[in-house]
């Protein structure tokens, strides 16, 4: 089955499915069924990566070396049903930016495991938006392994019709001074189901260490459903750390006045939504996939 057009036109993509016998920015192996790849500390333009039902190897390590300063954009494009694990390795003191997107040509089943190593002082910014159609399960191991280390992790998922998600985050601060903020926003039409649960654990003696959440539901029919359930696990004193959730439909007063002025449903809720949706559109900076996840977007919630 083809690949979309929009993938080959994204800025200078790297099929990691494909042979890169040409390539000069990353590095691959293949060790023990794991394929293994390596960012140069001396690569200073962003990469596109694109992983496809195509590439046989069902785990994948994204490796960054010590003092390294990356931005990484990352697509998941699925045809068929998928098991996967991906590993990020981040080295002391690297500083990645990660923008994910998920996407389908029709609806798939997946299982994702997601195993984040974040070593002395190393940040990770990850943001990841899921636009597929289908039953998806994501399971994310953040491990905050030493003094310092920092993720500040988005995610957007959208769904509709039949679609389900569950996401499992859980987030370990296994060293002292280290951060994690976790911001969930989830959008669910028809009968779609979003199913969030968020473990944050402090251990005991990881003082100064700073663990929040924010979950935000947003259910566009009378039928969608969004399950959030977060959890702190805290065994020091000497820390920060905070949850919150909000579910509800969207602000009547809003929509009363959109539609007021002249715009369809599903215009108004477009529009409402697009104050949380555009963060993450605008960061992407290939005008292709651009329109691609608008498109997919406006899709979901008009319903179609």
């Amino acid at each position: 089955m083809k690949n979309p057009d929009y993938l080959a036109r994204s800025l200078g993509p790297i099929f990691l499915d494909q042979p890169l016998t040409h390539n000069t920015k990353i590095r691959l192996n293949e060790i023990d069924g794991t394929l293994n790849v390596s960012f140069p500390k001396t690569l200073k333009e962003k990469v596109s990566l694109i992983i496809t039902s195509d590439l046989y190897l069902k785990k994948i390590l994204l490796d960054f070396p010590t003092e390294s300063n990356h931005s990484i954009n990352l697509l998941y494009h699925f045809k068929k049903n998928e098991k996967r694990e991906i590993t990020f390795k981040l080295h002391p003191q690297s500083n990645v930016k990660i923008i994910e997107s998920y996407l389908s040509i029709k609806p798939v089943k997946s299982d994702l495991t997601r195993v984040i190593e974040l070593y002395h002082h190393a940040h990770l910014t990850l943001s990841s938006g899921v636009f597929m159609d289908g039953e998806h399960g994501f399971n994310d191991e953040i491990l905050l392994k030493e003094i310092g280390a920092r993720i500040d992790y988005d995610t957007l998922s959208i769904a509709h019709k039949q679609d389900s998600f569950k996401s499992t985050q859980n987030i370990r601060h296994l060293a002292k001074n280290t951060v994690s903020n976790v911001h969930n926003l989830m959008v669910v039409n028809h009968h779609a189901v979003i199913e969030f649960y968020v473990n944050g654990y402090i251990e005991k003696g990881m003082s100064g260490s700073n663990c929040k959440q924010q979950n935000r539901g947003v259910i566009l029919s009378e039928t969608g459903i969004v399950r959030v359930d977060p959890k702190l696990f805290i065994d020091e004193y000497d820390v920060e750390a905070g949850h919150g959730a909000a579910i509800g439909q969207i602000n009547e007063d809003e929509m009363f006045y959109l539609l007021s002025r002249g715009l369809s449903e599903s215009e108004a809720k477009r529009l409402i939504l697009s104050g949380y949706t555009e963060p993450f559109v605008q960061s992407l900076d290939e005008g292709a996939l651009k329109r691609t996840i608008n498109q997919r977007i406006a899709k979901k919630v008009k319903g179609e």
